[in-house]
């Protein structure tokens, strides 16, 4: 069960879109997400654009919030 946990919880996001990733947080919302546990999220990324909503797997999100640690 602890292997199963540590797997899950590797991946801190559900997708990517564009430069970012994101975390589904609702039917309709997502938050930018940060990419692990590694101190390599968004390294060389020196600008971005945070959209309103982002489609992903036939559903359009709303972007709601920046997850914590994400940049």
């Amino acid at each position: 069960m602890a292997v199963l946990l540590t797997a899950l919880s590797a991946q801190a996001y559900d997708f990517q879109s564009g430069d970012l990733y994101y975390k589904i947080t609702s039917d309709s919302t997502v938050e930018v997400a940060y990419l692990s546990k590694s101190s390599d999220n968004y390294q060389g990324l020196t600008t971005a654009t945070i959209p309103a909503t982002v489609p992903y797997d036939g559903t359009t999100y709303s972007v709601t919030s920046i997850g914590y640690r994400a940049f």
